[in-house]
């Protein structure tokens, strides 16, 4: 019997920097009902029945639909990795640098800049690994220059904690 290759919601969390909810997500993996062609009827998902009610919401304004397993995330899906996610990312990571340069104006220092640093380059790695994982999937020519970005990121990382 094959099993439902739905994407759905699991742990709900607070993006970091934002006051946003957001969700990870799993494959429902509930007993199939059908198929659904996808890839314009190159490739099929297996769905149950619980998610076929989600599926026919997809591209409404109240979608609760999440996306195959395996394939990319919906635009303004609120899941960890999906593109709206990597949009509040890079907004928080703007919010917490306002709020340490408001800091700094009225002579508090609570933070290192070092540990700023890191926090910011943190925040980056993040969103290019959300990327990786969702949306640049599929985008075969900016994947290297991402990669790039990844391994100076992270060497950046490094040489601030010596």
């Amino acid at each position: 019997m094959s099993m439902c290759q739905a994407r759905i919601l699991s742990a709900e969390f607070v993006i970091p920097g934002t006051s946003e909810i957001c969700h990870t997500t799993t494959e429902c993996g509930g007993e199939s009902f059908k198929k659904v062609d996808v890839d314009d009827g190159d490739a099929h998902q297996h769905i149950c029945k619980s998610c076929v009610k989600r599926f026919l919401t997809k591209g409404s304004s109240k979608s609760s639909w999440y996306g195959w397993f395996d394939c990319d995330y919906p635009p303004e899906a609120r899941v960890k990795y999906s593109p709206w996610y990597n949009k509040m990312l890079k907004d928080g990571a703007k919010e917490c640098i306002a709020v340490d340069i408001l800091v700094e104006k009225m002579g508090v220092m609570s933070v290192s800049l070092e540990t700023k640093a890191s926090s910011m380059i943190l925040q980056e790695i993040a969103a290019i690994e959300g990327w990786i994982k969702g949306e640049g999937k599929t985008k075969f020519k900016e994947q290297p220059k991402m990669l790039k970005k990844l391994i100076d990121l992270r060497t950046q990382l490094k040489l601030l904690k010596k």
